[in-house]
């Protein structure tokens, strides 16, 4: 089987296998102010399944809308799943998750494992010029108004549903001997990624949003590169890529280097690979 996976920025991924399509995450239209994608949401046309890891706006924005284009079935939390029925989506092209079930999608297997959502706003995490939030949102507001007001303007009148993260959720997806594992928020439940380690994944697709990382709920102390180690160490994958550490709202957001993550992740055995916005790239052991 040929498997290639697009990056579409944040945790959004586009998966082929063969001839069924299952994306992760559906947020395409993201702010006017980040990098241009080759498509926006209304032009997909193509997805069996939508996998949403939660249900953050910017996480599961275009589900709804992905789904009644192409007929997709949404598969999440029970909040994803109101929120996309809320838009259109038939009941009946809905599956809701808690962690613990297998599914059939096609050609891949995919097993759902309970998570954790990194903890917003516990403690300032400084950008690269070491602002706190209200120091950088002031610069911002003075160096490139409105740069900052059109990225403002994309945050506001965000659904209320999509402020909650409605239970995180990792997945696992495997066929023809490759196995892939996905989440979306660094937050981790130790138990879920020891049972993933089980299965050894081939590729391990990382979240490191800035928010502070979350271990079995309580704060990860040790920053993000130390937590993204920490998982690989468990899950023990072949290769990780990181997701969610891109500038996908600028001027509000910044990119968080992948080579600052590279020591921790091979120190576990694991190869770290940098992939870029809009790349496809095939799957292979």
């Amino acid at each position: 089987m040929r498997a290639t996976l697009e990056w579409f920025g944040t945790a959004t991924w586009r998966l082929e296998v063969d001839n069924t399509v299952i994306w992760l995450d559906a947020y395409v239209d993201r702010a006017p102010t980040a990098a241009p994608l080759r498509l926006d949401a209304a032009a997909i046309d193509r997805a069996d399944w939508v996998l949403i890891g939660h249900s953050h706006f910017d996480h599961v924005a275009e589900a709804g809308l992905i789904a009644r284009n192409t007929g997709a079935t949404v598969i999440g939390s029970a909040l994803t799943c109101e929120i996309v029925r809320d838009e259109g989506v038939p009941a009946d092209r809905v599956t809701p998750c808690v962690g613990g079930e297998t599914l059939q999608l096609g050609p891949v297997r995919l097993r759902v494992f309970a998570s954790l959502h990194g903890f917003n706003g516990l403690r300032e995490w400084p950008d690269p010029r070491g602002r706190d939030t209200r120091a950088r949102r002031d610069d911002l507001r003075r160096e490139s108004p409105e740069l900052c007001e059109a990225a403002l303007a994309h945050l506001a009148n965000i659904p209320e549903k999509q402020r909650q993260d409605g239970g995180p959720l990792a997945y696992l997806l495997e066929w023809d001997g490759f196995r892939l594992f996905w989440h979306d928020t660094p937050g981790m439940v130790t138990a879920s990624w020891e049972a993933v380690a089980a299965y050894r994944p081939d590729l391990a697709l990382l979240s490191i949003a800035p928010s502070t990382p979350n271990l079995d709920g309580v704060p990860f102390e040790s920053g993000h590169a130390g937590f993204v180690a920490h998982m690989a160490a468990i899950l023990k994958p072949r290769r990780v890529v990181l997701n969610h550490h891109d500038d996908w709202c600028p001027p509000l957001t910044w990119h968080m280097e992948e080579e600052g993550f590279r020591q921790g992740v091979q120190a576990s055995g694991a190869v770290l690979q940098v992939r870029r916005l809009n790349e496809v790239f095939e799957l292979t052991r």
